[in-house]
């Protein structure tokens, strides 16, 4: 009943949840602007261009980490840590979960984590979060949600684009699951990975490919294609 013709007061709860996914990331980073140019603007009026261009860029530094500790606060108070479920469309469950996508998606992506893509530092957001990602993992992707459900171990590549999807909507019913990647594995720019899923140590998933969920790929095996099939 909950699943398919959800009560009345259902309708008012999402509602309510919708309106602040939708204007509260952008409120907080609009204030953080603000603040800012609050500061750095009489400045420029008062100091050197070298002694701005330090404290500009403390100051950002500082605030983009600010965003980030939001984020992180919310998360663990609004969810917790993500564990293997299943949970109706109709629950608050999904739509603090859907919050929390926006305050990382509208709000710390666009200050912090867009930025770290590429650089050693890009996997230490999603550590925070709940991810356990080894050592001198390369990601150029932000396509992560249910963080603790996603384990990547040392030496692994997420190539630009590339989605780690523990999670889907099936018949109105929110599935989410473990995603297990293995030492030294490769997946290819624009592929996704679905959750239940595991790549053996050194696997690669080429680009543009899709591993199903519940498929493992060998230790050692080229996959390309979607859904993907060994090409070696």
């Amino acid at each position: 009943k909950q699943t398919f013709h959800p009560p009345w007061y259902l309708y008012i709860v999402r509602g309510f949840m919708e309106f602040f996914k939708i204007t509260l990331p952008y409120a907080i980073a609009s204030w953080l602007i603000i603040f800012y140019y609050h500061i750095i603007y009489p400045l420029s009026k008062t100091e050197s261009f070298l002694t701005l261009i330090l404290i500009a860029t403390l100051l950002f530094t500082a605030l983009s980490y600010s965003s980030m500790l939001f984020g992180l606060l919310s998360k663990w108070l609004l969810i917790g840590r993500y564990k293997p479920t299943a949970k109706p469309l109709w629950s608050t469950f999904v739509w603090r979960n859907e919050l929390i996508n926006s305050i990382t998606e509208c709000l710390i992506f666009p200050l912090y984590q867009n930025m770290m893509l590429g650089t050693p530092m890009a996997p230490f957001f999603f550590r925070l979060m709940g991810c356990k990602i080894g050592r001198k993992v390369y990601m150029e992707t932000n396509e992560i949600t249910e963080f603790d459900l996603v384990h990547i171990q040392s030496g692994s590549a997420l190539n630009f684009g590339s989605t780690i999807q523990t999670h889907l909507f099936e018949d109105r019913v929110m599935k989410m699951s473990v995603i297990d990647i293995g030492k030294n594995c490769t997946v290819g720019a624009m592929s996704v990975v679905l959750y239940d899923s595991k790549m053996g140590d050194h696997a690669i998933l080429g680009g543009l490919s899709l591993l199903m969920k519940g498929e493992s790929l060998p230790a050692s095996t080229k996959w390309q294609g979607s859904p993907s099939g060994r090409i070696n």
